[in-house]
């Protein structure tokens, strides 16, 4: 018998919710994976995942956050014993604010008249592939997105999934 909890967990670069989860970083030298790791024993079923874009100023559609310019762009994919399975964009990488409101179902620009403004973007992985995402540690399956530009002009950046965790 299974049990089914929900969870919520931030991408990460140990996987697993510790290490990093702020993905402000200078990543142009060597890119950086922040990624969902279930442990074995465990399978996460993915329903959302939720980016926080968070900057200074104004948030401008064809750059990302307030100016920062990516030159190879966000990968997002998924790994199964460290082999790329399934390409979640299609080949296509995200580089500006606006590419997020392509690639997800809702997206929001959140203003408050003073301090940092921040996009939300809400990727509805049910509604992008017709069902949760299952991720299996006995698989050794993660959920990627790589990094490998300079984010440091960003005040916060975080990917933070919603779902439920099958323990086995």
């Amino acid at each position: 018998m299974s049990l089914h909890r929900p969870f919520v967990q931030y991408f990460s670069t140990n996987g697993d919710g510790t290490g990093t989860i702020n993905a402000v970083g200078n990543y142009a030298a060597a890119a950086t994976e922040f990624k969902l790791a279930p442990p074995a024993g465990e399978r996460y079923e993915v329903g959302c995942v939720l980016i926080t874009i968070k900057d200074t100023g104004s948030l401008d559609a064809d750059l990302y956050g307030n100016g920062v310019a990516l030159t190879n762009g966000i990968d997002f994919h998924l790994e199964e014993n460290g082999v790329n399975i399934l390409d979640l964009f299609s080949g296509q990488t995200v580089k500006t604010n606006a590419n997020w409101a392509s690639h997800t179902f809702e997206y929001s620009v959140i203003t408050h008249g003073s301090g940092d403004n921040f996009i939300i973007a809400k990727w509805k992985v049910c509604e992008a592939l017709g069902e949760a995402l299952s991720l299996d540690g006995d698989d050794n399956e993660e959920l990627i997105l790589t990094l490998n530009d300079n984010f440091t002009g960003l005040t916060g950046h975080t990917f933070l999934a919603h779902g439920r965790r099958v323990i086995k």
